[in-house]
């Protein structure tokens, strides 16, 4: 199975222009924030929030160039690794599916959840994660394998300025606190560490553009039993 590796024409799934670290604030773009670390691939966080931009040192008001530096690159990579974005090994496969998944074809545990962090100024870490699928997609009392997003929650992120602001929030809504961001499973702390966690959905996404693959798996996603069945659809 081959990965197509054209880019989709919709604006809202371009990358920022490769000079640029993000296309939060222009017309048409889809609001990303962007790196290109040293070992390869591309960090990406979609519509990153004013805190997390304050969080990084970058403007919460205009988009932002990219460092020529290789050690600053790497730094802020890093830096959004911990706040929840991912790893990819190309823009070309993330905006393929994100589309595709932000069309309403169910993806579940195929595709990277979407994660939320936050660090209070006390100590510790605030750590949520839902699936990245469209609320709709689960229609028709589906379970999914991943916690889904309550509503409202984008909303009221979205009015948090500085980082216990979006912690107060996040406490409110439920998030799970850790003493130390070591000690949750689901947040990359390193680029390497962030590649090395994306390997598992190399394999899943491959399998979601195998037509055969796809039907079986949307022929069987509303079984009550498809949670507990999941790992039979991890194949290599």
């Amino acid at each position: 199975m081959e990965i197509c590796q054209d880019s989709s024409p919709n604006p809202a799934y371009e990358a920022p222009p490769l000079s640029m670290r993000s296309n939060i604030f222009g017309d048409g773009g889809g609001g990303y924030l962007v790196t290109y670390p040293s070992i390869g691939g591309i960090v990406i966080a979609t519509t990153p929030l004013p805190a997390d931009l304050a969080h990084l040192g970058l403007s919460q008001t205009r988009d932002t160039e990219r460092s020529n530096a290789i050690a600053e690159e790497d730094d802020i990579a890093n830096r959004m690794l911990r706040l929840g974005a991912n790893w990819w090994p190309d823009w070309d496969t993330y905006a393929r599916h994100r589309e595709r998944v932000d069309q309403g074809i169910l993806y579940d545990f195929h595709f990277p959840p979407d994660m939320f962090v936050g660090y209070p100024s006390t100590g510790g870490v605030w750590v949520s994660k839902f699936s990245a699928d469209l609320d709709q997609s689960w229609a028709g009392g589906k379970e999914s394998s991943q916690p889904r997003m309550p509503k409202g929650w984008r909303q009221a992120l979205a009015g948090a300025l500085t980082m216990d602001d979006k912690c107060k929030v996040m406490e409110d809504l439920g998030a799970v606190f850790y003493d130390s961001i070591g000690l949750c499973p689901d947040v990359a702390q390193t680029v390497d560490q962030g590649k090395e966690m994306f390997e598992r959905y190399l394999a899943l996404l491959r399998n979601m553009e195998d037509p055969e693959y796809l039907a079986r798996w949307l022929a069987i996603k509303g079984r009550s039993s498809d949670r507990e069945n999941g790992d039979d659809f991890y194949e290599e």
